[in-house]
């Protein structure tokens, strides 16, 4: 599907209604509030499941998607970041724990990974 202004609209209204669900959830709202400076909400949706957060190429919410960012904290006040694959049938993952993602390069690299994907 072909990036327009409607699109942007959509992602923009999703990463709203995220800084609202995690307005008592400090350290995700953090995080978003950083992805936001990025502009990174213009590219991606942004999504919740429980407690965490989920940073997709989908439209909609539980949207078809294959490639996923899962985001959540730990009792020690860190991250858990989870890059997830589920292309060609089979789901990989891959982990990080970080005291602040935006400094781990691999983070960066999994975000650009996931603007790459197409619009579902």
């Amino acid at each position: 599907m072909k990036y327009s202004e409607k699109i942007r609209k959509e992602f923009l209204d999703s990463w709203d209604r995220m800084e609202s669900f995690f307005e008592k959830h400090h350290k995700i709202l953090e995080l978003i509030r950083n992805l936001r400076e990025f502009k990174y909400d213009e590219h991606l949706r942004a999504g919740q499941s429980m407690h965490s957060l989920i940073l997709t190429r989908s439209r909609m919410h539980s949207g078809k998607y294959f490639e996923s960012i899962q985001v959540f904290t730990l009792l020690d006040e860190r991250y858990q970041i989870i890059y997830i694959d589920r292309r060609n049938g089979l789901k990989k993952e891959e982990q990080i724990v970080a005291d602040n993602p935006m400094q781990e390069k691999i983070f960066q690299d999994w975000i650009e990974r996931l603007l790459k994907v197409g619009i579902a």
